[in-house]
């Protein structure tokens, strides 16, 4: 017999927003959900809440993601990130020609094992990539990723996917011009952080710095 949902209402209090940034993160941490608004969305259909504008902040999310993960994966998610930054590290090294950027999770502390690497990669000709990865035999999908600029800018970019010791890779490929300006993230009117390999082998580096108790930002040109 399937459990049924709680019937819709109509203004959240406070105490339900709460509940409803807790079953966000839930949904981000345990089915690795990247976009908020589809988080928010989940777990207002959990919640049986439906009033859009009493939707949580997505900076509110991150927050909620890294408590988390602090509170029930704090010994596997270090591992997990650990792991991903240096698989992050190896890739753009291999990639170097394109002048990668690391972005996402991977770099701002929140990635776990359900999370892939994601970087941005810069070339006017996204062929050249495929065939590059083709010429070294490495098995691959391709794809489009849609980024946002602003209100009236969003921008249809070509994307591969491959795996790197288990680690899911997920490579979008901007034309050269892109590394001037990064899209948003996801959800917010933020750009993203981007970090060049130095930033990462930073991050790697630096002691303490392996999971979302003390989460950095790094960016870069």
């Amino acid at each position: 017999m399937s459990r049924r949902r709680p019937p819709p209402r109509s203004a959240p209090s406070a105490r339900d927003r709460l509940h409803w940034l807790d079953e966000a993160a839930r949904q981000v941490v345990e089915h690795g959900i990247r976009d908020p608004h589809v988080a928010f969305r989940r777990a207002a259909e959990r919640l049986g809440l439906r009033d859009a504008h009493a939707q949580p902040d997505p900076r509110e999310l991150e927050h909620a993601v890294l408590e988390r993960q602090r509170l029930f994966g704090s010994a596997a998610q270090p591992l997990a990130l650990a792991a991903r930054r240096r698989t992050a590290l190896e890739a753009m090294a291999f990639l170097h020609r394109y002048q990668p950027r690391l972005v996402g999770p991977v770099l701002d502390g929140s990635a776990d094992a359900h999370a892939p690497v994601e970087l941005h990669v810069f070339c006017d000709d996204p062929d050249e990539l495929v065939r590059d990865l083709d010429g070294h035999g490495i098995p691959h999908d391709t794809g489009t990723r849609r980024f946002r600029y602003n209100a009236e800018r969003v921008d249809v970019v070509p994307t591969c996917r491959f795996m790197a010791d288990g680690i899911a890779l997920e490579l979008a490929v901007f034309p050269l011009v892109g590394l001037r300006q990064a899209p948003r993230v996801a959800g917010t009117d933020r750009a993203m952080a981007r970090a060049t390999p130095a930033a990462v082998r930073a991050l790697l580096d630096a002691p303490g710095d392996a999971g979302p108790d003390q989460p950095r930002r790094s960016s870069a040109t």
